[in-house]
């Protein structure tokens, strides 16, 4: 043996011998506590840029500015610690303006970033698909039994072409992602956030972003009535030299060959009898690196209406924050009528809101920024919404709101009653806007005792009848064994109040119906008498038949924000 098939021969043994050494170190990696995993988006932005591979490893404890690598429900996140609480490690995205939605526990930490490169993760995601076409590409050769003399040029016009393809699909090179936007001051354009997630720099409206940079750009073009920002490639000489000479690489390597084949056809004959030795180490290199480099979602959100950016989010919208919460809500109203007098559950519960009257207004102006319709349900102060029960009132519940209302607008947001309308005999368990903007619960218990009704609200000094957007959310626990009930006022995902009552609410009705903006109020409560009519906006109305954990309030905050 001699001459081509020699060295086709001596490069199998190589790469087997390189893959028995990457198994080696591998296996001793994975026996002291390394892992690796490819950066799959960009909220950790330069640090780690989409298409980073990042090799983590075990510690006994993790301090702020380290980044780690969790899974939380089944999916792997690498975000940096910013704190330690009592209950874990608070983390947050470098992009995100806010930490994570979360606590991560000690079990539920993979280990720390010791070691990254950028760039490496796209060859561990496009290796094995190329892998697959040179398989299929090689097979055809042999199948077809094609010449040995033009198969080296079928190989490398595949490969190229391959390579080619695979590299657009996953967007390798040139790519920017949409992280937000908002409305410029005067409204006639766009603020853009955006990130570049492929290797070459970028321009966008002018500003350079180079791998895992992101900046906010004004853009004032339209197009069809959209405003539009277009980014450019961004290299410089040097690169745009590398650039175009890596492109003609295929076609330098078919000139060369041909010129060395017009030479002597002995010179162009292919022995590939160590072909298929190589292919095989080279697959199970490609099979070993693809199992064990997983994908780590670098999750990031971004601010849409407001300056304050967002961390990231359990669910994206408001409508899926109360239908896929679990335990799930007995009725979600997005408060944007079906119809002329009634709103759809979102649930699918079938629990349907009915208006009394259509003296309410729809308006454009919404809470949840990425929920759609962009609507809102104004009450002027003489509409009742409700819908008919079913079974008997839980002991322990939730009421949850978006509320906009005027300076001194007040009124009942969410209650229970016997007819569903305003006249009704009995109003319990009734949720006020105060006309100091507090919010106010009433609770009447079970015991009948007249003396023991309790009426929570939130402390003086913070109005919510403000004209902005709050999220409200009352949470009523009772404690069957105890005797006693926890009520706890969110607004806008923070605890404002919390306190206890050592009676259970009542729940004795028969027939009830649960009602939104209406409430034949009676005396007693600590501020004056509140309207029996709401005035002003609500979107996204909910009622569970459990406390919401604060875990849960604030996922949902954050999914309106």
């Amino acid at each position: 043996m001699k001459g081509a098939p020699r060295r086709r021969y001596a490069i199998a043994w190589v790469v087997a011998g390189l893959v028995v050494l990457v198994g080696i170190l591998t296996l001793i990696g994975f026996l002291n506590g390394y892992r690796a995993f490819t950066i799959s988006s960009p909220s950790m932005g330069t640090e780690l840029p989409v298409g980073s591979v990042v090799v983590t490893q075990a510690q006994s404890s993790y301090a702020p500015g380290e980044i780690i690598t969790f899974a939380i429900d089944d999916r792997v996140y690498t975000h940096r610690v910013v704190g330690a609480e009592p209950g874990g490690l608070r983390t947050q995205g470098d992009l995100n303006g806010a930490p994570d939605g979360w606590l991560v526990e000690s079990s539920q930490i993979i280990g720390a970033a010791t070691w990254s490169a950028p760039g490496l993760g796209w060859l561990v995601l496009v290796a094995p698909w190329l892998l697959v076409i040179a398989m299929l590409v090689e097979t055809a050769l042999r199948l077809t039994r094609t010449d040995p003399r033009n198969r080296w040029w079928i190989r490398l016009g595949s490969a190229a072409v391959a390579f080619t393809v695979v590299s657009l699909w996953f967007r390798i090179w040139f790519n920017m992602v949409l992280l937000g936007w908002t409305p410029n001051a005067d409204g006639t354009g766009v603020l853009m956030r955006v990130v570049n997630t492929g290797l070459f720099p970028l321009d966008a409206g002018g500003t350079v972003l180079g791998s895992g940079e992101d900046s906010t750009i004004e853009t004032t073009t339209q197009s069809a009535g959209r405003f539009v920002l277009t980014p450019l490639p961004a290299l410089t000489p040097w690169q745009w030299v590398l650039v175009g000479g890596f492109c003609l690489l295929p076609f330098l390597v078919v000139l060369l060959k041909w010129r060395l084949a017009t030479r002597g056809s002995e010179q162009a004959r292919s022995g590939l009898r160590g072909a298929p030795v190589a292919i095989a180490a080279l697959a199970t290199v490609l099979v070993v690196a693809t199992l064990l480099s997983q994908t780590s979602q670098a999750a990031f959100t971004a601010s849409i209406t407001n300056a304050a950016s967002s961390g990231t989010r359990s669910f994206f919208t408001c409508a899926q924050a109360q239908t896929a919460e679990d335990p799930g809500a007995l009725f979600a109203w997005r408060m944007s009528p079906a119809t002329a007098t009634s709103e759809h559950d979102l649930t699918g519960q079938g629990n349907t809101g009915t208006y009394d009257n259509t003296s309410y207004n729809i308006v454009d102006d919404a809470a949840c920024a990425r929920d759609t319709p962009q609507q809102s349900v104004a009450f002027t102060g003489s509409t009742c919404l409700a819908t008919r029960a079913q079974g008997t009132a839980p002991s322990s519940f939730s009421y949850e709101a978006w509320i906009k209302a005027e300076p001194n607008a007040s009124g009942p947001i969410i209650g229970a009653s016997s007819t569903g309308t305003v006249n009704a005999n009995s109003f319990e368990r009734t949720l006020f806007l105060t006309q100091d903007g507090r919010i106010m619960l009433y609770l009447f218990p079970q015991s009948r005792d007249n003396g023991a009704v309790t009426w929570p609200i939130t402390p003086s000094g913070q109005s919510y009848n403000d004209s902005q957007w709050h999220h409200v959310v009352v949470t009523v626990d009772y404690d069957s064994v105890a005797t006693e009930t926890t009520w706890t006022f969110y607004v806008d995902g923070e605890n404002v109040r919390t306190g206890t009552w050592n009676q259970e609410p009542y729940h004795g009705y028969s027939t009830w119906y649960w009602n939104a903006g209406c409430s034949n109020t009676r005396g007693g409560s600590p501020v004056s008498r509140p309207a029996k009519y709401f005035t002003g906006q609500l979107q996204f109305l909910a009622v569970y038949d459990s406390a919401l954990s604060p875990d849960q309030v604030e996922r949902h905050h954050r999914a309106g924000t």
